[in-house]
């Protein structure tokens, strides 16, 4: 019985880490200066997932902070912080959309 159950947890927590997240958007604003932070995820053929966390600012190219090829879960935490550093900095951010996950 007790095989059971650890094999019972273990096939769950599986399929936590199969799960494939959603692309997240933040705006950040003050005063006409507008900003944007997006979490990107990727579903390669093999069914692995990457993310990458883009800057935008004003009308500049969007730059890449941070890109995770085996740990798809840092890139929301790392633009966590990175919203955390706008907001000391007098910018307001809020979400602004969830989009579907690309397939590479």
């Amino acid at each position: 019985m007790k095989r059971l159950l650890v094999a019972a947890v273990a096939a769950a927590s599986t399929l936590g880490v199969a799960y494939a997240q959603e692309n997240q958007s933040y705006q950040c604003t003050r005063e006409g200066d507008q900003r944007s932070v997006d979490v990107e995820y990727t579903m390669d053929g093999a069914g692995a997932q990457s993310c990458s966390v883009m800057y935008t600012k004003q009308s500049q190219p969007a730059k890449e902070l941070w890109h995770y090829q085996a740990h798809a879960d840092q890139c929301q935490v790392q633009a966590e912080q990175f919203l955390k550093k706008l907001e000391g900095f007098g910018l307001t951010c809020s979400a602004a959309n969830k989009t579907a996950m690309k397939q590479q």
